[in-house]
């Protein structure tokens, strides 16, 4: 991938764009409004091209060639503009920034599937986190739970006793964490919602996920698990797997919206 000449061609638009052109897109809502548009789908075309699997292996040296653009692309698109309308400039780098997040959401992703398939994948480590997830009642977590976030024991009692066990029993592939997590997505997450509700609900789930996998580490904790690590690594992977459903979903929506 050749990002450094991504630089020569925003430089080249950009600075030598007619008088008429950026007159057109200073003054013309219209058209300002097409450009960002047309800036969405062309960031969302490069996500799913550099990272078409979130959770299929990518070589380190990718990795980092995407970290490196995304640290210096929004700075490339600032001074690129430099000299034009300045509502026009911010609007196209906060666009650019958020080009800029999701390439460093979806690399950390990524490294986390990756160092979670380590993990999932050695039977011995397996075996002792299931071993310790053993230990644990659900009991008072879900009283306090209850309490906090306002969640029905009996959708929650399920995931931990039940579908959380079988998968330290059987899921030695990420891959199958990643669908139970999209099972649990699925299931609290009615994508029927219109966009604002969707992304409510959906950040009320996140809180309460977060809310659960702190709950559970800080057990195990009490009871010295020796599994402990695994099990943080695992949990980082589902919270940032959750993350990047939702915001896909999301995506999805508002392009649909723009239809």
């Amino acid at each position: 991938m050749k990002f450094d000449e991504i630089e020569d061609h925003l430089l080249r638009f950009w600075r030598e764009l007619s008088h008429e052109h950026r007159a057109l897109f200073a003054e013309v809502p219209e058209v300002a409004a097409a450009l960002f548009q047309q800036d969405a789908v062309l960031y969302d075309t490069i996500i799913h091209l550099m990272l078409p699997n979130a959770l299929k292996p990518l070589p380190l040296e990718g990795i980092q060639a995407i970290r490196q653009f995304a640290a210096k692309y929004e700075q490339w698109v600032t001074i690129a503009m430099a000299g034009h309308a300045p509502t026009l400039v911010a609007r196209k780098c906060e666009i650019a920034k958020v080009l800029v997040q999701q390439l460093r959401r979806h690399t950390a992703l990524n490294h986390l599937a990756q160092a979670g398939r380590q993990v999932v994948g050695d039977p011995q480590r397996l075996a002792a986190m299931l071993s310790d997830w053993n230990l644990l009642t659900f009991s008072e977590l879900l009283d306090q739970a209850a309490w906090v976030c306002e969640c029905r024991a009996r959708d929650i009692h399920p995931i931990l006793d039940t579908e959380v066990r079988h998968l330290l029993a059987t899921g030695n592939q990420i891959e199958q964490w990643g669908a139970w997590v999209e099972g649990v997505a699925n299931r609290f997450l009615d994508e029927g919602l219109e966009p604002q509700r969707y992304i409510y609900v959906a950040r009320q789930v996140l809180l309460k996920w977060t809310y659960y996998a702190n709950a559970v580490l800080r057990d195990l904790t009490f009871h010295s698990a020796p599994s402990y690590g695994s099990f943080h690594l695992v949990f980082l992977f589902c919270d940032a797997f959750f993350f990047y459903l939702v915001e896909q979903r999301i995506a999805n929506m508002k392009a649909f919206e723009q239809r």
